[in-house]
This record gives structure tokens, C-alpha cells and sequence, in this order.
């Protein structure tokens, strides 16, 4: 019977033995099964793995946040930020060595300017007291001269360079760059379309009140003498 089982007769012998057939044949789909059972399970790693390198490539690809720590600055004033969560989302934009700049500048910030009540006087001590670590996270040289931030605003506008720019704010009184930091910031949000220099200084009269008064004095007498003078104590305090 062996024989005839290996032989042409094989198949008669399928017919007839039923269940053993069966066995048979379910033990022939087994081995195909274990067969494709094995192809399988090749597939499934060829599939993790082409998974794991795409996640890898996906990781490589988004490596995280790259804003500049004055990016970071500008989220923080936009976003007008009271807590600690508002400044943390700001943080986490930036690039790892824009983090590390601000975290430099708010830990100047919080030992030299712990005592300022006001906006002003907040940003006049930034300027004095932390001027590397403004620098290093602005780009902008941070210096202390004795311009107004009106006459600093007009030098800033026919700037066509970084550098121009930076060479402008570094001319001014303590208290003329901070004045002319909130005028700017405000005149680059709301004065989009202005492409002269006459069309800003209008819309920054029109659209910032309160940043064009504080920055010309608001009218002739606080232009002239306001802005020497208070420009002049501001800085010596």
C-alpha cells in the first residue's frame, strides 16, 4: 500500500479514504499554510520595517520647532502673555538655541527687573541691564546713545538692512528704544499695506495712537522738550 500510495494510484486512494483524505489533504494545506504562514510572517517584518523607517524618516524630516528667539519674542507680545502656559507655548517654537537665548534673557529679566511696574519702565531696564542677552536673541545691536524715538523711528523706516535697522535702535536713549519697539511692532501688524515711508508714519499716527503719541510726544511741546529731556532723565534712571 505504500506503494500504491506513492504511485498513480494516489488519488483513487484520496477518493475512497474519506477522512483520512481529508487528514491528508489538511495536512498538505498545513504545510502550504506553514509555507505561506512563513512568507507571512517575512512580509509582516518587511512591513514593520519599512513602517519603522518611514516613522524614522517622518522624525528625521520634522525635527521639531526652528523659530528664532525673537520669533519667540514676538509671540509673547502678540499674544499679549499674563501666564505661564501662554509663555511656554511661545517658548516651545523656538529652535533649541533660540529656547536657550530667551531662557537667558528672562532670567536677566527676572534678577535686574523684578522692580519694574510698568511696561516702560520694564523694557528701559531690559535695555540697560540685559543689552548682551537682548542682542544675542534679537540680532540687533543693543546699545545706549542719546537719539529720540522719533527721530530713532524715522532712521528706522529708510533702513533697507538688519544691520541699518539695528544701527538706528542702538543710537537711542533707553526709553526712546522702547518706545520705538512698541511703535514698530505695532505699525508691522497693522500697517500691511503701507510701502513709503510717509504712508507709515500715517497709518502708525492713525492706526497707533498710543505707541505714535508716547514715541512724537503727542503733539509740538512733548516732541520737542518732552523728548529731549524726559529722554535724557529716563535714561540716567
Amino acid at each position: 500500500m505504500l506503494l500504491v500510495a506513492c504511485g498513480d494510484d494516489a488519488t483513487t486512494l484520496v477518493d475512497r479514504a474519506g477522512s483520512e483524505a481529508d487528514a491528508g489533504a489538511t495536512t498538505d494545506a498545513g504545510t502550504t499554510e506553514d509555507g505561506m504562514s512563513a512568507e507571512d510572517t517575512g512580509n509582516q517584518l518587511l512591513d514593520i520595517s519599512v513602517g519603522e523607517d518611514t516613522g524614522t524618516e517622518e522624525d528625521t524630516g520634522t525635527t521639531g520647532p526652528d523659530g528664532t528667539c525673537g520669533e519667540i519674542i514676538t509671540c509673547v507680545n502678540t499674544n499679549e502673555c499674563q501666564t505661564q502656559t501662554c509663555l511656554a507655548e511661545c517658548i516651545a517654537l523656538g529652535s533649541p538655541t533660540a529656547q536657550q537665548q530667551i531662557q537667558a534673557l528672562l532670567t536677566c529679566i527676572q534678577t535686574e527687573c523684578a522692580d519694574a511696574t510698568t511696561d516702560d519702565e520694564a523694557a528701559v531696564c531690559q535695555i540697560e541691564n540685559c543689552g548682551d542677552e537682548l542682542g544675542a536673541c534679537t540680532g540687533q545691536a543693543v546699545g545706549v546713545g542719546d537719539a529720540t524715538c522719533d527721530d530713532t523711528f524715522t532712521c528706522v523706516l529708510s533702513c533697507t538692512t538688519q544691520e541699518c535697522t539695528s544701527a538706528c535702535v542702538a543710537g537711542a536713549t533707553a526709553p526712546a528704544q522702547a518706545q520705538v519697539a512698541a511703535l514698530t511692532q505695532c505699525v508691522a501688524d497693522v500697517c500691511t499695506t503701507a510701502t513709503s515711508q510717509a504712508e507709515f508714519v500715517e497709518c502708525a499716527e492713525t492706526s497707533c495712537p498710543t505707541e505714535y503719541a508716547a514715541c512724537f510726544g503727542g503733539g509740538g511741546e512733548g516732541s520737542g522738550e518732552g523728548s529731549g529731556e524726559g529722554s535724557g532723565e529716563g535714561s540716567g534712571m
